[in-house]
């Protein structure tokens, strides 16, 4: 079954090209390829669980009832719509945000660990996209500031920080199959994981995504610190002490590139012309602004809830930024079986033995809870790494 992941991976990183193309000049003529390719990936798996059994073990898990519910809710609720614009914008929303992304992130860690040599053809793939980016953006970037932003374009950053933070969280689970203080490999490829992490600021603020530059630096923070604590309580100092000078040299590469480049969007450059071009660039400003009419927009239908609730209220797109705003748009039954689902899995977590997941899943609620809409595109890939996740006294743990 490794051949999900290598599918996903795949998907995944042609995702991440394609959004840097769309950032840039948007340019999205490649997209029909990558979902065809998705397609066949989701079929081949489809196939794949049902032989094998998963797909029977996973609905005798109560919390897999849970999600479908959601899934269905939503996407009825969409459907149904009086709205037609408002019910493609869901449905679009309900499709590739959440249950694509929650299908990629299942199929990433279902899959049994395959060879090491696959996995790492995998991440050397997954990196080559990464370090593509820089060279599709690069020569778009400006003079000024540290942005690709061109007269007349607005910028895609949201979608790119999105497609970018998923790729690096996979790869991050991956390499920890096969090294670090989760494994039985040798450590020290896990030290590139601070320069992934300096790579994927750079990546993030040369397209303007202050969101997923915030949420790489949280997961690096957490990281970090389990990797030195695990690294000392197994008594492997060396390793701990090899970590630790690859954490100060990515630090050093870090300062010294903002030194040299030009104003950042992270550091609040926008006071002109920025912030003439994208409104709401100072990012916890314009959050807060957005949350003013998010009473008014949970009391319209507090049980059902209604997709157009910003709108009725009387601020188009003024919904407010967190997960907690599937209470406004589903009401009390979309929000119930999520946060239900959310409940039962992380009890499930962390209850069980030593997991990699366990320190990317704070920063990533975190995030989902103060700064983006309940669609958004990393919490679904985590909603779908922890669905395999299971009750101790059932089958093992993938």
């Amino acid at each position: 079954m490794a051949i999900f992941r290598v599918g996903v991976a795949i998907y995944l990183s042609a995702m991440l090209v394609i959004a840097t193309r769309v950032s840039v000049n948007g340019d999205n003529s490649f997209l029909w390829i990558a979902h065809s390719w998705l397609v066949i990936v989701l079929a081949i798996s489809a196939y794949q669980l049902l032989a094998t059994g998963e797909v029977l073990r996973t609905l005798r898990d109560p919390a897999a009832w849970l999600i479908l519910l959601f899934f269905g809710y939503f996407i009825l609720m969409a459907a149904t719509y009086p709205d037609p614009e408002i019910a493609r914008q869901y449905l679009k929303d309900a499709v590739r945000n959440c249950l694509v992304s929650f299908l990629c992130g299942y199929l990433f860690a279902v899959a049994p660990r395959a060879s090491a040599e696959k996995d790492w053809a995998i991440l050397i793939g997954m990196g080559a996209c990464v370090i593509a980016v820089f060279f599709l953006a690069a020569p778009q970037m400006r003079g000024d500031i540290f942005l690709v932003l061109q007269p007349g374009w607005t910028p895609q950053y949201q979608y790119f920080g999105d497609q970018l933070t998923v790729v690096l969280i996979g790869g991050v689970m991956l390499l920890s199959a096969h090294s670090g203080p989760w494994a039985s490999g040798d450590y020290l490829p896990w030290s590139i994981v601070p320069f992934v992490f300096v790579a994927g600021f750079f990546a993030a603020q040369l397209v303007g995504s202050n969101n997923a530059t915030v949420l790489m630096g949280m997961l690096a923070v957490a990281l970090g610190a389990a990797t030195v604590m695990t690294y000392w309580q197994k008594g492997m100092t060396a390793a701990a002490c090899h970590f630790f000078l690859a954490v100060g040299i990515a630090t050093a590469i870090w300062v010294a590139v903002i030194a040299a480049m030009p104003p950042m969007r992270i550091f609040n450059f926008g006071d002109g012309e920025f912030a003439a071009k994208v409104p709401g660039y100072a990012s916890i400003v314009s959050r807060a602004d957005l949350s003013g009419d998010s009473l008014a927009q949970f009391k319209l239908a507090p049980l059902l809830g209604d997709l157009a609730a910003d709108k009725i209220v009387g601020n188009p797109g003024g919904y407010l930024h967190s997960i907690l705003a599937v209470q406004s748009h589903l009401g009390l039954v979309g929000s119930a079986l999520l946060f239900m689902f959310l409940a039962v899995k992380l009890r499930c977590l962390y209850s069980s033995g030593p997991d990699i997941r366990k320190w990317i899943t704070p920063p990533i609620l975190t995030v989902a809870f103060l700064a983006t809409f309940f669609t958004w595109q990393p919490l679904w890939f985590l909603i779908g790494m922890l669905m395999p996740i299971r009750n101790r006294k059932s089958k093992k743990n993938p």
